[in-house]
């Protein structure tokens, strides 16, 4: 008998408690890879998310985080999951937006050669563009603009460093390609996959 192929995902908000974009395509390819692969999902301990569960067969584990504003909880999450390297035991590993570049910096800092996926939902240097464009004397959206823009910068780090990225759209494949220097060849749009298997 095959062993299933182990995946570990990394996502700061807890995909059973949270229902955006992002938690609903971690859902949803959990339930379609099932039996096929070994998921665990490590995302932080939002809404009061603080013991291991398993939802449809895939595990989910809290990590340390905040519930306070993003990206502080983003950044306790991510110095969580990078402690745990030692522990977190995968074939591929996969990030949803920037919740899990400090577990690939340290990644290529062992010189552990695992596939790595950065999945790109929208792309944060993007955002930063159309946001910086309206003038606020708000100072919540000013800081909320300066936080985007390192955002942003972590995002492309990532991405480049990544084994693969995946996108929802042709549009974030471009701004990806704009932003932050990628070759197509180095993306999947999930968009164009849908598309072709329609057909």
């Amino acid at each position: 008998m095959n062993r299933k192929l182990k995946v570990a995902v990394f996502n700061t908000q807890p995909p059973h408690l949270y229902f955006g974009g992002v938690e609903r395509r971690i859902v949803e390819t959990a339930k379609l890879l099932v039996n096929a692969v070994d998921m665990t999902v490590y995302s932080g301990t939002k809404k009061g998310f603080n013991k291991t569960t398993t939802i449809d067969g895939t595990t989910v584990v809290p990590c340390s985080s905040t519930d306070r504003l993003y990206p502080l909880d983003n950044w306790v999450f991510n110095r969580t999951i990078s402690r745990m390297i030692n522990t977190i035991k995968a074939d591929v590993y996969e990030a949803h937006a920037v919740s899990g570049y400090e577990f690939l910096n340290v990644l290529k800092k062992r010189k552990i050669n695992k596939p790595f996926i950065q999945t790109v939902h929208g792309v944060l240097a993007d955002e930063y563009i159309q946001s910086s464009k309206s003038v606020s004397p708000y100072l919540k959206l000013k800081l909320s603009n300066f936080f985007m823009r390192h955002l942003g910068r972590i995002e492309r780090d990532a991405a480049r460093k990544a084994t693969l990225i995946i996108t929802v759209s042709r549009y974030s494949a471009q701004k990806i390609v704009e932003f932050y220097g990628i070759d197509e060849k180095k993306m999947e749009e999930i968009e164009r996959k849908k598309n072709a298997l329609e057909k």
